[in-house]
């Protein structure tokens, strides 16, 4: 059994995870199963920067491999990258997500947008390794149900006329930023017959 701790509190990502690790021989926690309390400051000026601050920030309470990840959309109508690493934050200072999203999709419906994950695996090797996935579609016209969080209500990615909000598990988990760089961590894994 390869045991990963994952860092984050975020129940919704831990689910994830799983999901996206099932039929493999893995075991995945959360922060909250060692009871570790973090809330690290992500002042990166990256995805890979801010993976690495999260999985740092909890080294010292564990000598098993964590894995953080760090996420963003980057919306073309908006600027180059933007919102980019600054997505939550984004959302926040707008007024919340649920706001945030009626303005862009009122707004900047149309505009192609991706979304980006930048995962990080440390304790395993001298070095940090990171496995990046991304997602392209663009932004919709309405905030649609939302199953997700974030930005899922207003991204229709490519080749489907729903947005993440509105696909099931399964449908997200194929195609997601997140499932594609997990994909790559997972062929790592199991080139290096840890799994």
């Amino acid at each position: 059994m390869f045991e990963i701790l994952v860092a984050t509190n975020n129940d919704y990502k831990l689910d994830e995870y799983k999901e996206l690790f099932k039929g493999y021989d893995v075991a995945l926690y959360s922060l909250k199963d060692f009871h570790i309390v973090d809330d690290p400051v992500e002042d990166g000026n990256s995805y890979e920067e801010n993976s690495l601050i999260k999985a740092k920030s909890v080294q010292n309470s564990t000598e098993m491999v964590i894995l953080a990840d760090d996420s963003g959309i980057e919306i073309d109508a908006l600027g180059e990258n933007l919102p980019g690493i600054f997505s939550k934050r984004y959302a926040e200072s707008h007024g919340g997500s649920k706001k945030y999203n009626e303005f862009l999709s009122k707004n900047h419906y149309g505009s192609e947008a991706h979304f980006t994950c930048c995962i990080v695996l440390l304790n395993l090797k001298d070095e940090p390794l990171y496995f990046i996935g991304k997602c392209y579609g663009e932004i919709s016209k309405e905030v649609t149900a939302n199953n997700g969080f974030g930005y899922d209500p207003i991204f229709i990615p490519k080749g489907f006329n729903k947005t993440f909000g509105e696909l099931t598990k399964d449908e997200k988990n194929k195609i997601s930023h997140r499932a594609n760089a997990t994909n790559k961590l997972i062929e790592y894994l199991k080139n290096e017959n840890l799994i």
